[in-house]
C-alpha cells in the first residue's frame, strides 16, 4: 500500500468492514462471513495473528474472540505495518485477515510483492491504467496482465 494513501485508505476499509455481518450462515442467510473448516482453525489464526502483533504489525481490526456454537466463527481482523520478514507475511492464514504492507513507491512494491516464495493473488488498482500495466509485468510471480475484452478503450 502506497505511503501517501494508506492511511485514507485503512479508515474507509475499517468503515467497511463495520458493515460486514459475521455469524452462522446456516441459521441466517445474510450472514456475509461465517464459521471456518473446523474449531482448530481459529486458534491457529489468532496465534498467526498475536505473533504478528509481537512483531510489530498493528492491530486495527479485530477482537481476537473465537465464537459461534462450533467455535469456528472468527471476525475479520486487519493488521496495517506487516513486514516481509514477518511470518504472516510469507505465509497463507486461511482465514479473514487482511494484511497491509506500507511502501514509498511503485519499485518497493514490486520489490516487497517479490519477496515471498508464494504468490496466491497479487492485485495493482489504479487510475493510470498504463502504470497499472507496468507495475503488473514487474512481478515475477504473475503473467503479464489479460485486460480481456472489458479492458480500457482508447
Amino acid at each position: 500500500m502506497d505511503n501517501s494513501i494508506a492511511d485514507a485508505f485503512v479508515k474507509l476499509l475499517v468503515e467497511r468492514i463495520a458493515k460486514i455481518k459475521v455469524g452462522n450462515h446456516i441459521k441466517d442467510p445474510s450472514v456475509s462471513l461465517s464459521g471456518l473448516y473446523c474449531c482448530a482453525a481459529p486458534k491457529r489464526i489468532l496465534s498467526i495473528i498475536d505473533s504478528a502483533v509481537d512483531e510489530g504489525a498493528n492491530l486495527v481490526v479485530g477482537d481476537r474472540k473465537i465464537s459461534g456454537p462450533n467455535k469456528t466463527i472468527l471476525q475479520p481482523h486487519v493488521l496495517d505495518n506487516v513486514r516481509p520478514s514477518m511470518s504472516i507475511f510469507q505465509e497463507e492464514t486461511f482465514g479473514p485477515i487482511i494484511c497491509i504492507t506500507r511502501v514509498a513507491s511503485d519499485d518497493e512494491a514490486i520489490a516487497v510483492a517479490n519477496n515471498s516464495e508464494y504468490s496466491l493473488c497479487a492485485s495493482v488498482f489504479t487510475r493510470n491504467v498504463l502504470k497499472g500495466i507496468h507495475s503488473a509485468i514487474g512481478y515475477e510471480r504473475v503473467p503479464p496482465p489479460n485486460l480481456g475484452e472489458r479492458g480500457p478503450k482508447c
